[in-house]
């Protein structure tokens, strides 16, 4: 990433359905984290207009470690924003399955300030910019993480397994009751 840009915590890539093994080839266009379930694309790929597609956010924490949980969730809604004079899409608002463990990468603004910003230099992003909702570098996923975040995506999808062992059913080193929450909590005298 050039030494200038700053990037938030977290980037968003639209991607195309079926690109886990290569997020640099799905990566469509990028995207901001406006809320739990919403993401705001900007100069969208007009890609993402077919509906016939299938697409999903990737939300990746720019600084990556195999507790940094990488989160694919599902595209179920699209808000387009286009020019009364064009057909070119301006902007999408994505809404996703269901919320994102990451905050938000854009902060509050004044939406007359906004309407100003958009007035006097015509580009949404450079308005978010210049009102401080977004970092400079906002909007753009580095491409050393699309080609990085794949292993590391794998390995947070493999489950995790202890293994418990007991000497036989029913005896005191049996204690499914702290893993079923169903389980109604046993006698103390045979709790560990």
């Amino acid at each position: 990433m050039p030494a200038d840009q700053t990037f938030p915590d977290v980037v968003v890539s639209v991607q195309a359905t079926g690109a886990e093994q290569d997020p640099a080839r799905g990566h469509l266009s990028a995207g901001l984290l406006t809320g739990p379930d919403t993401v705001l694309v900007i100069d969208p790929d007009q890609a993402l207009l077919d509906p016939a597609r299938g697409f999903e956010a990737l939300v990746i924490p720019v600084e990556l470690a195999a507790d940094s949980p990488i989160e694919r969730i599902r595209v179920v809604g699209v808000d387009a924003m286009r020019p009364a004079e064009s057909e070119r899409l301006t902007s999408l608002v994505l809404r996703l399955a269901h919320p994102s463990e990451h905050q938000p990468t854009v902060g509050a603004f004044d939406g007359r300030r906004l309407r100003e910003e958009l007035v006097a230099h015509g580009d949404l992003l450079t308005a978010l910019v210049n009102l401080g909702a977004v970092q400079a570098g906002a909007g753009t996923v580095p491409a050393d993480l699309l080609l990085t975040v794949a292993g590391v995506e794998a390995r947070q999808r493999q489950h995790r397994m202890r293994v418990h062992t007991y000497r036989r059913p029913g005896d005191d080193s049996f204690d499914i009751c702290d893993y079923v929450p169903c389980c109604e909590p046993c006698p103390p005298r045979l709790r560990r």
